[in-house]
């Protein structure tokens, strides 16, 4: 039984990893207008919680060839699913969603009631999702890329975070940001 322990590799849960990069790129608003009552007592005035936002949040598929269609409908729900997570105070949240192989594909905005039009099926090539937040003079607070893995053809690293989640099972995938 041991040996059948070490012989399976720890596997992450992505969705769990995109539900917690989701919450980690929220701004969360102070004011000092209502002071926290929490610490009054122990003589601290602090700010209290006025809020929590999101920042601009851009979704990227890659539906190359590589990627099977239920694939890519598993992308499309999981960035749905995080839409409808994003949800705060009533208000329909909205994300760019671009859908490239080797290059766009397509490219809409999102809520959580929308229903995504994935297109592609050409190769791979990570560099146009990039190039176009750069184009548009977008300043995302950060970039979610879900892919099979299948490419070598990185771009420079942006100045915001983005977290590559590799759908299939190729393990060998290795970002390099």
């Amino acid at each position: 039984i041991a040996r059948a322990i070490e012989d399976v590799p720890a596997k992450t849960d992505w969705k769990e990893i995109l539900a917690r990069f989701i919450s980690e790129q929220a701004a969360i608003d102070s004011s000092w207008t209502k002071p926290n009552r929490r610490y009054a007592s122990q003589g601290l005035i602090l700010p209290s919680l006025a809020g929590q936002t999101y920042g601009e949040i851009v979704f990227a598929a890659d539906t190359s060839r590589s990627i099977s269609p239920s694939d890519v409908a598993l992308v499309a729900s999981e960035m749905l699913s995080a839409l409808s997570q994003m949800e705060l105070d009533g208000k329909s949240p909205e994300v760019l969603a671009i859908y490239c192989d080797s290059e766009i594909q397509g490219v809409e905005t999102l809520t959580p009631f929308s229903k995504p039009s994935p297109k592609g099926g050409g190769g791979t090539d990570f560099h146009p999702p990039f190039d176009y937040v750069d184009k548009e003079g977008l300043t995302p607070r950060g970039l979610v890329y879900f892919t099979d893995g299948y490419c070598d053809s990185y771009p420079v690293a942006p100045s915001y975070p983005v977290l590559w989640l590799v759908i299939g099972n190729y393990t060998s995938f290795n970002p390099p940001f």
